[in-house]
């Protein structure tokens, strides 16, 4: 690596930081985010540590570690994402304070620097640092779009503002993944961030507005199509598992639920068990299960509810998105008790 390239991403990197971009869409995200609380336990996974602990940290959608392979697969399968990104980095490269300039016929060391961004956008995520990873990871292209629209995807879940702001956020997220659909179709996290943006949505509304969204349907494909398609996306069992149960819930009828869209308590327990199975554990996967619990049967198994988020919280987080899983599971363990 030249000393080009390394003072090159050091400047990148740093002034990522300081930086609030906006894609080039319309933004419609606070300037400034909430910090991750200081009361949460910190990560650092700085350089080496990053790969080091890639499977712990991603076992729950099993997403490949972005190394140079990665992205030159990702080429190949997804070529006009790859240009598209390759595009925007250009760009953007000016704003970001870049003087490194990829080449027309792309290099090694072209894929190493891009690499090296898409890693950064991740470590930023996982450190809880979600407005940076928004922010670098929209000015990369469709690559950079994944984790930067997922860290936005936690933030407006569990730090935004109001629900006004959560859902405004939620909304672009549907929107970009909608459109990333064209050029990365199939890809785990467009099947799974845009169910779960809207998810996220209708589980605020009451049953009627909740329907009338006209998400129900939706959603239930594209998680039934991620898992088949990637059957160890632990996440998307989970969140398969939740939709059934909060199916059940909006229509305020069992019958209802399963004749209008195929939603059971059966099914709702198989997905979940199946994410409750994997190892090593995750704490959302008893959060949310307790959760649907307390939706689909309220006081009937609250004790059952009750033990699952004591499991949740007393797990160790590995990263930010666990550590307020966590936290949220022992909010919640509080009100019910």
């Amino acid at each position: 690596m030249t000393s080009l390239f390394r003072s090159s991403l050091f400047r990148v990197l740093t002034a990522t930081l300081v930086l609030i971009g906006s894609l080039a869409s319309a933004n419609t995200t606070p300037e400034q985010w909430n910090s991750y609380p200081a009361e949460l336990p910190k990560f650092d996974y700085s350089g080496d540590k990053l790969k080091a602990n890639w499977d712990l940290l991603t076992r729950g959608t099993k997403e490949p570690f972005p190394d140079v392979a990665y992205i030159k697969s990702m080429a190949e399968q997804y070529p006009e994402a790859m240009d598209l990104s390759i595009k925007e980095l250009r760009e953007n490269s000016k704003a970001m304070g870049i003087d490194y300039v990829i080449s027309d016929t792309l290099t090694e060391q072209d894929y190493q620097f891009y690499a090296e961004l898409i890693q950064q956008t991740w470590r930023f995520l996982f450190e809880g640092r979600f407005q940076d990873a928004r922010e670098l990871g929209m000015r990369l292209g469709p690559m950079g779009y994944i984790p930067g629209l997922y860290a936005q995807s936690i933030y407006a879940q569990h730090l935004s503002n109001t629900q006004e702001e959560k859902h405004t956020m939620l909304r672009e997220v549907i929107d970009t993944t909608d459109r990333m659909e064209k050029y990365v179709p199939d890809y785990p996290f467009i099947l799974f961030g845009n169910a779960y943006a809207k998810a996220r949505i209708a589980e605020d509304l009451s049953m009627a507005k909740a329907l009338a969204t006209g998400y129900t349907k939706p959603m239930k494909k594209s998680l039934e199509k991620l898992i088949s398609l990637y059957p160890s996306h632990m996440y998307g069992y989970a969140s398969l598992g939740g939709l059934h149960g909060g199916i059940v819930e909006k229509s305020g009828s069992k019958f209802l639920a399963r004749m209008t869209y195929g939603a059971t308590v059966d099914d709702m327990e198989k997905y979940f068990g199946v994410a409750l199975d994997a190892k090593p554990a995750l704490p959302v996967t008893r959060l949310e299960y307790a959760i649907a619990l307390h939706r689909v049967f309220g006081d009937k198994k609250k004790e059952e509810a009750l033990a699952y988020l004591r499991e949740a919280v007393a797990m160790t987080p590995v990263h930010a998105e666990e550590s307020l899983d966590i936290a949220k599971a022992n909010r919640l363990l509080k009100e019910w008790q």
